[in-house]
């Protein structure tokens, strides 16, 4: 298991932030997931941690809770797609795949 003092903010280490892995983790979250879909998770968990800020702090592993918020996404139809007008985010499969077809 990682130590606490191991972890820094994700995914700029040199800025202050809500979401706090070591660098293996991260490495292994942007391996699976790719640069762009682990920024937007970033992004994400900033967001609500600055919504949330009670339930965000109760979250330990920021890699475990990103990860399977990703898995839910994917397991529900969704997948990462950088959207053409609204940037990128999940989408269902048959919005990308009708993108797909108009641009062909």
């Amino acid at each position: 298991m990682s130590n606490e003092k191991d972890k820094v903010s994700c995914p700029f280490p040199t800025e202050p932030g809500a979401v706090f892995m070591t660098e293996a983790e991260w490495a292994q979250f942007k391996g699976r997931l790719g640069d762009e879909a682990a920024y937007y998770w970033c992004e994400q968990a900033e967001a609500y941690a600055e919504e949330q800020p009670r339930k965000w702090a109760k979250y330990k592993s920021h890699f475990r809770t990103l990860t399977n918020w990703h898995r839910y996404k994917v397991e529900n139809g969704y997948e990462f797609f950088n959207h053409p007008q609204h940037g990128p985010g999940y989408y269902k499969s048959w919005i990308i795949e009708k993108l797909a077809g108009v641009r062909a």
